[in-house]
């Protein structure tokens, strides 16, 4: 199945501020602006071949959203051409075309009615009109089936190093979302309130999962977690992705309000889901899952229901729920043995709906191995759960067991005026701390060094008190910036002592 197939006598409805997009509209509006990328692919095609006698090469089409709706309305174009592209936010997109090779032809697309990020500009972007208002019957030649399915760049988020573009074929990602919304139980009644972009993964498999089922679901910006539960109370939602740091703003809302849904699902998008934050959201929802996937996977590999476990000890390490079970029987796993007290290794998987490589600057494309290795240390618990242990480059190993550092950070953002917590590591695995305060108590340096040397087992640290920590677009610490101001420093410092 492809992306466009989704539009062809689909029940689903989709909304944006008010702004309303079902699936006939979208089908003339895919087919109209096909139709003119095509045209105009078409004579630069012709042109070249005429001035030069040669034809173009490998070609990634970059679309430009600025809404959900002509997000997934870009999907549906890549689709319907069966083109190499990429789907990307006015945020995302400078950064993206900063790291385009020169071997790598790029043609800019975008909706019209938007100023376009002035790193657009070199590239001349063609302006396809996506408003429901255009979506007016037209009797035009239909254009033939695409060659081949619709590939997709996604990038990764490059805090921990280089971001890498990820391919994905449309088919697995909607294979993937396809058994996601059967575990799930998905119905055709269902209401879904997305606040997570579609350019991403998460935003992405969840909309495809309401496409899918025939549902309805509202996308809205951000809100405050007390106007989000009131927004879901209020529009009959029944199915909400969330992350672990809403829970108490959520609960505080819904009992005030008094809230009782007889149906309301709600998921875990963020990377760690603590027992607490799961204990707080778990009165509310009929059912609670956590999951678990990559960009590389495809959005979901685990999966487990909290609403069905009785004891959540079973489920959970060192504060943290496990990822689940295999969301699918195709899935193969397996932890590499180390050292580490507790089992923990990092985990490698093969599974059909996994990316088809990385895209290269040259626009070449390193296949990926046999098997992909996740980066994540898991280990496996009696009940045949996989317990989640951390980031291998975010944890660190104190007398033979590794400690999450997520965990470490966690418990110093607990005290008061720290609004953030980075970590870099220097030489000999010496563990350096970022803690960002606007204005520190006086004796906070003093506090944070007690609860470190107890987590790390008097392992030398050094801790760092800064108004500010570096930060990716999206908000995350940016950990490669801060090894790299690190490292730099450390080279300084080496090379005084050797002058």
């Amino acid at each position: 199945m492809r992306f466009i197939d989704l539009l062809n006598n689909a029940t689903w409805t989709a909304i944006y501020r008010g702004v309303k997009l079902d699936a006939p509209s979208a089908r003339r509006l895919v087919e109209q602006a096909a139709q003119r990328l095509q045209n105009v692919q078409q004579a630069a095609q012709d042109a070249l071949r005429l001035a030069t006698g040669t034809v173009a090469g490998q070609q990634l089409t970059v679309f430009c959203a600025f809404t959900p709706l002509e997000t997934l309305l870009c999907y549906c174009i890549a689709s319907r051409l069966g083109l190499l592209a990429a789907v990307l936010s006015p945020r995302t997109l400078p950064r993206f075309l900063d790291d385009i090779g020169p071997g790598l032809v790029v043609r800019l697309v975008a909706p019209s009615g938007h100023k376009l990020p002035d790193a657009a500009a070199s590239y001349g972007a063609l302006l396809l009109d996506l408003s429901p208002e255009a979506a007016i019957e037209e009797s035009f030649e239909a254009l033939p089936p695409p060659a081949q399915e619709c590939r997709l760049v996604f990038n990764t988020s490059g805090t921990t190093g280089k971001p890498k573009r990820v391919l994905c074929a449309e088919s697995r990602l909607i294979g993937n979302a396809a058994m996601v919304a059967e575990y799930l139980g998905l119905q055709a009644s269902d209401r879904t309130l997305c606040t997570f972009p579609v350019h991403f993964m998460y935003g992405l498999s969840t909309s495809l999962c309401t496409l899918l089922t025939g549902g309805h679901i509202e996308y809205c910006d951000f809100l405050h977690p007390g106007l989000l539960a009131t927004k879901v109370a209020e529009h009959g939602i029944t199915v909400l992705p969330v992350i672990g740091d809403w829970a108490d703003g959520l609960s505080t809302r819904w009992q005030q309000l008094g809230y009782a849904p007889q149906r309301l699902l709600l998921l875990n998008a963020s990377d760690r889901l603590t027992q607490q934050q799961a204990r707080t959201l778990l009165p509310h929802a009929t059912a609670l899952w956590n999951n678990f996937g990559q960009t590389e996977s495809g959005p979901r590999m685990f999966a487990i229901n909290l609403s069905q476990i009785d004891d959540l000890d079973s489920v959970t390490y060192c504060g943290t729920i496990a990822p689940g079970f295999p969301a699918f029987d195709a899935l193969e796993l397996r932890i590499a043995p180390s050292d580490d007290a507790d089992g923990c290794g990092v985990l490698s998987y093969r599974t059909p709906y996994a990316m088809l490589g990385y895209l290269n600057d040259d626009g070449s494309i390193t296949p990926p191995p046999e098997w992909i290795a996740s980066g994540d240390l898991f280990r496996r618990a009696a009940n045949g759960a996989y317990l989640w242990a951390g980031r291998a480059a975010h944890t660190i190993k104190v007398n033979g067991q590794f400690v999450s550092l997520r965990a470490l950070a966690d418990d110093l953002l607990t005290y008061q005026t720290v609004t953030g917590v980075g970590y870099a590591r220097g030489k000999v695995d010496e563990l350096y701390l970022f803690v960002e305060a606007e204005q520190p108590v006086s004796d906070l340096g003093a506090q944070l060094r007690r609860v470190v040397s107890r987590t790390l087992g008097g392992k030398h640290s050094d801790i760092r008190i800064v108004p500010a920590l570096p930060r990716t677009e999206s908000g995350k610490i940016d950990f490669k910036q801060l090894n790299m101001t690190l490292a730099k420093e450390l080279n300084m410092t080496l090379a005084k002592e050797f002058a």
